[in-house]
């Protein structure tokens, strides 16, 4: 991630050429060889503050479309995701902060906007639950509404107050991805996210499959005979669960 300030109308990542706008932030995704795979630009002459992954391996970011856009108050700045206007934000904000997911082939997934909080570097964390969390400070701006949340400026001749907040967005992880993960293994662990049941495949006999939660507890254990498997989920409590067959860990799912 980072921010793009030229006069040129694109940028090079590699072999590949991407449009931009003027002080652009942006996002890029590089494999282990340092090979860029995708890019993607905010073109609103915003930054790009943090950027974090998530349970399913999402990419998420914060960054700045009021402020240091260079727009005044009684404004509406947006934001441009390759060409597509996909922020608007209250009238008369000035320093707003967006929220943004990608998945791991930088398609967008979600968006949001907090009236405030763009001023300044904005911090962003994920859970193994696909929680995720951020940062920051909010003025001119009261109150100061996220969710079902209202914060006032308590501390107005500060100038600025601060706030953590927290944002459980739906678990979109994309069928397969396990399987891609456990590839090697030539595994597959289906549906996931799953709700009800399911379906474990091996090229060799499963003898013993274990299942376990996040913090280790055994919550399925089973002998079989067999190369596929269909286990019944629905009485799991929702969370992240990792599979064990004939004791390695080969891969995880989510259940919902």
């Amino acid at each position: 991630m980072g921010g793009y300030n030229t006069t040129s109308t694109y940028c090079d990542f590699g072999t590949k050429s991407y449009p931009v706008a003027q002080h652009s932030g942006f996002i890029a995704q590089f494999d282990s060889a340092g090979n860029a795979n995708w890019a993607r630009f905010m073109q609103s002459n915003c930054a790009v503050y943090s950027i974090a992954t998530d349970a399913c391996n999402n990419i998420w970011a914060t960054g700045s479309m009021g402020y240091h856009c260079g727009v005044l108050a009684n404004h509406t700045p947006t934001i441009m995701v390759d060409s597509i206007t996909v922020l608007d934000t209250p009238a008369g904000t000035w320093d707003a902060m967006f929220l943004i997911e990608y998945d791991h082939n930088g398609i967008l997934l979600d968006h949001k906007v907090l009236q405030s909080g763009g001023d300044d570097i904005a911090p962003i964390t994920g859970d193994n639950f696909g929680n995720i969390y951020l940062s920051g400070d909010y003025e001119n701006t009261d109150p100061f509404v996220i969710g079902h949340d209202t914060m006032h400026l308590y501390y107005p001749s500060e100038g600025e107050n601060i706030f953590v907040a927290k944002y459980t967005p739906h678990i979109t992880c994309p069928l397969g991805v396990d399987q891609i993960q456990t590839s090697q293994n030539n595994i597959a662990i289906y549906p996931n996210p799953a709700t009800t049941e399911l379906t474990i495949t091996s090229p060799n006999k499963i003898t013993q499959l274990t299942i376990t939660n996040l913090i280790g507890q055994q919550v399925y254990s089973h002998e079989y005979n067999t190369e596929t498997v269909l286990v019944n989920v629905a009485g799991l409590p929702n969370g992240i669960y990792f599979i064990k067959i004939n004791g390695s860990e080969v891969g995880r799912f989510v259940k919902e």
